[in-house]
């Protein structure tokens, strides 16, 4: 049986009727909603007549087929009744929501020959979160400034663009750097087996025919005045046929060598992200009992949306419902939209995206 427990202050919750659980690779962090709404249910039951015990606040851990996947806050609750039944609904995200929700303060203003994961560990000490590296990340950054009003998270993500890694919630309440990983899944996905339903979306609004880096080099007592913004880096997409520049601003001081790379990161992954899929299959694990995860690769083939190859999980949500049932819904890329290749591949902007 699919089981989700709900652990609040030493007290253990399940028998929920309704269940949404996302995590995505996009998003450090993860959010849940469950729902009860029965008038014998079990967890009803222990709950005082008077009030809800469960309070917006209340540190939480939730927990699928026993994997812890979120730990976390409770945001909101919602209690109901009427004559013939109560209900609940309970909603939160992991620790690392507070990045996302919060500004920076009693912090450096500048950042200088600090490594990301420095920058970063700065950064989320103060909400009682840990930084664990899993991937090289690179040379110090030369100078990294915060910006006036941006929230954590928004000065995570500029930082982690300038070394090309990801950043994401362990589940534990602590944030993991990593790059894409070429682990595969134990499923294969496919059309008329155990996809249930399936849609593809490519759009071009993001993506741009010339990608300009422009940048400023590290102060240098030898460095003319005139030649400090100097520092400028391009890459093109031969796929975008009609012209449309995009001049980019580089988040940090640099060399052209970094510029150059910058220009060639956005060009590639900003045409891998241009193509998604989401695909619904049955139940929440995979034929070894594991479940879905983030950042793994998974074989799909679709006649109709035109795939036969591997695509990476870039988001998972374990939904559960009277109308559907327990399914998992996937969204996916192509591999190079978080490990960019040299170049981009032919003819990226058709159906097929994926080269087989």
């Amino acid at each position: 049986m699919s089981r989700v427990v709900l652990f609040i202050n030493g007290q253990k919750y399940t028998g929920w009727k309704t269940v949404q659980i996302t995590k995505n690779l996009q998003a450090v962090s993860a959010g849940f909603t469950l729902s009860v709404s029965d008038k014998n249910n079990a967890l009803i039951k222990r709950l005082p007549s008077h009030s809800v015990s469960i309070r917006p606040g209340d540190a939480c851990v939730i927990a699928l087929e026993g994997q812890r996947l979120i730990t976390g806050y409770v945001d909101k609750v919602s209690p109901s009744f009427d004559s013939t039944q109560h209900s609940l609904s309970i909603s939160g995200r992991d620790k690392t929501g507070d990045l996302v929700d919060c500004s920076i303060l009693n912090a450096p203003a500048e950042f200088n020959q600090l490594k990301l994961d420095r920058i970063v560990s700065i950064l989320c000490k103060p909400f009682g979160i840990a930084v664990k590296v899993k991937t090289d990340v690179g040379e110090p950054i030369e100078v990294f400034s915060i910006q006036p009003g941006e929230s954590v998270w928004e000065a995570i993500e500029r930082a982690m663009r300038l070394r090309g890694v990801l950043i994401y919630s362990d589940g534990f309440g602590d944030v993991v750097i990593i790059n894409r990983k070429n682990t595969r899944t134990a499923t294969a996905l496919i059309q008329g087996e155990n996809i249930l339903s399936a849609s593809g979306e490519f759009n071009h609004s993001d993506r741009f025919s010339v990608y300009k880096v422009e940048a400023t080099s590290p102060w240098s007592d030898d460095l003319p005045a005139e030649l400090a913004n100097a520092i400028e880096g391009e890459a093109k997409d031969k796929n975008i046929l009609r012209y449309r520049p995009k001049i980019i601003k580089a988040e940090a001081a640099g060399s052209t060598a970094q510029a150059q790379t910058r220009a060639g990161w956005e060009a590639v992954v900003r045409a891998g992200r241009s193509g998604t899929y989401q695909i619904t299959t049955p139940g929440w694990t995979q034929v070894n009992g594991e479940l879905w995860s983030v950042n793994t690769l998974v074989p799909v083939k679709s006649d109709w949306l035109s795939i036969d190859g591997d695509l990476l999980i870039t988001g998972v949500t374990f939904s559960k419902n009277n109308q559907t049932g327990t399914t998992t819904q996937l969204s996916l890329m192509r591999p190079d939209a978080f490990e960019p290749k040299p170049e981009i591949p032919p003819n990226s902007d058709t159906w097929n995206l994926v080269e087989v």
